[in-house]
């Protein structure tokens, strides 16, 4: 640009200037930062990319848990919850890892452990997870929203 200005002695000086401005990639690693642990991101519900992640755990051995899982991805869906659904062949171990590093504010769990007592295993941001009736579980699941994003204005 040939911009200059006259240093304190009068001589013509090349302005040298760098811009450093806050982006959204800067913001989302400081968030990173500044909420997550070590092997774990953990998003403000405002900002992560799903506020559910819905996990079915071995169902492609048996069909219970893939219909429970489908209908249950439907329902969160038609409740307005924005969601991803790890219905992947793989092993838990490698779908909690992911779940892990995709950091959605309440991660719902279908799998024998939880058909078994009668329900959905649910764990929201850094709580211990706990088994909700599906009687019950849409209630859990809007209150538990609510809080999460009340917990932002405060």
């Amino acid at each position: 640009m040939n911009a200059k200005f006259l240093d304190e002695t009068g001589k013509s000086q090349e302005i040298i200037m760098g811009c450093y401005g806050i982006g959204v990639g800067r913001l989302m690693a400081s968030v990173i930062e500044a909420s997550s642990e070590e092997n774990k991101i953990i998003w403000p519900i405002s900002i992560s990319p799903f506020e559910v992640e819905l996990m079915s755990i071995a169902a492609d051995k048996e069909e219970r848990i893939k219909n429970v899982s489908n209908e249950l991805y439907d329902k969160l869906l038609k409740n307005n919850f924005e969601v991803i659904y790890d219905d992947r062949k793989v092993t838990a171990g490698f779908k909690f890892k992911d779940a892990d590093l995709i950091g959605a504010p309440i991660r719902i769990t279908i799998g024998d452990k939880s058909l078994n007592r009668g329900g959905a295993e649910v764990n929201i941001s850094n709580k211990d997870s706990v088994i909700i009736s599906f009687d019950s579980l849409f209630d859990y699941l809007k209150n538990e929203k609510k809080e999460l994003y009340a917990k932002l204005n405060n």
